[in-house]
């Protein structure tokens, strides 16, 4: 009897282990679900704003990317939210918007 006692406790310890030890995985994980979150949130904002208020803030960020050095970051930046701002429709926006804000 203590040998199929011992062998249930094995494995049980060996499954929690499997399941819990490998920190690797549970950081990609949450790293992918963050990022996935950022991105959603990008769109929905970039998505809510006026052409105006875009072109403004692509300019200022052209700007600040030139005086920090950063300008095939920043212009990266500014490429996908023009594209990002002509490819979403425009029924989606609002309702994302107001899903994401609470308001009603």
């Amino acid at each position: 009897m203590n040998t199929t006692n011992d062998t249930n406790n094995t494995n049980n310890t060996n499954s929690n282990k499997d399941s819990a030890s490998n920190p690797v995985l549970d950081f990609c994980l949450n790293l992918g679900a963050t990022l996935r979150y950022f991105w959603q949130s990008y769109v929905i904002r970039v998505a809510a704003t006026s052409w105006k208020r875009c072109l403004a803030a692509c300019f200022l960020a052209l700007l600040l990317g030139a005086m920090l050095a950063l300008p095939g970051l920043v212009f990266i930046l500014v490429l996908t939210t023009l594209l990002v701002k002509c490819l979403v429709p425009q029924a989606v926006k609002a309702v994302e918007v107001i899903e994401q804000d609470g308001r009603e």
